[in-house]
């Protein structure tokens, strides 16, 4: 960075003095959430139709019997 010295040593320390200058509006923060959650939610669902879908078709396999 220009005008500014750097010191490795204290790169904790002025990492969270930046850090702590940021802030996201609290609408931001709360749609960051939401959108978070409607995707866990949508990756559970998947997981869920998947693992139907893996015994319908370990269980209609097993039952077909080959003549």
């Amino acid at each position: 960075m220009e005008g500014r010295e750097w010191n490795g040593a204290n790169y904790e320390e002025e990492k969270s003095n930046f850090l702590e200058k940021l802030s996201s509006p609290e609408a931001t923060v709360q749609a960051s959430k939401a959108a978070k959650g409607k995707w866990d939610k949508k990756k559970r669902l998947v997981q869920k139709l998947k693992a139907a879908r893996e015994h319908l078709v370990a269980n209609t396999i097993g039952s077909i019997s080959l003549k």
